[in-house]
């Protein structure tokens, strides 16, 4: 799902960025025919949507990884083991930038998983 999600994000955001005509006539790229602007567009567009979507597969592997193993370890489904996987996923991610990084990352993605579970969490029915 964060392969589909990531890359449906990843065409959205390549098509309001890719270079048109208007940059052509800036003077940012050199002046080329409609067809082969067409082709380097949608080039540019399949890279980008390709990472997006590598990208979000990863981190959505590395959280379901760590709250499937977190819950198997503790013998329970609840907010904990969201947070736990949250911090150690973001931990993961900001670890190639240093200490601060990791321990900023574990402290936003925790805080985001914890929203994310909130709102996603099922309501208590009035039966």
């Amino acid at each position: 799902m964060g392969f589909l999600f990531g890359g449906a994000l990843g065409l959205f955001l390549s098509g309001m960025a890719s270079t048109g005509p208007e940059a052509a006539m800036l003077g940012q790229q050199p002046a080329v025919g409609v067809k082969a602007q067409a082709k380097m567009i949608l080039k540019e567009m399949g890279t980008r949507t390709w990472s997006s979507a590598k990208n979000f597969a990863y981190i959505a592997a590395l959280f379901s990884g760590f709250e499937c193993v977190v819950e198997t370890y503790r013998a329970k489904h609840d907010m904990t083991n969201t947070l736990v996987a949250g911090c150690l996923t973001g931990g993961v991610l900001g670890a190639k930038s240093g200490p601060k990084s990791a321990l900023l990352g574990c402290a936003g993605f925790a805080a985001f998983s914890a929203a994310i579970e909130h709102f996603m969490q099922d309501s208590p029915s009035d039966d």
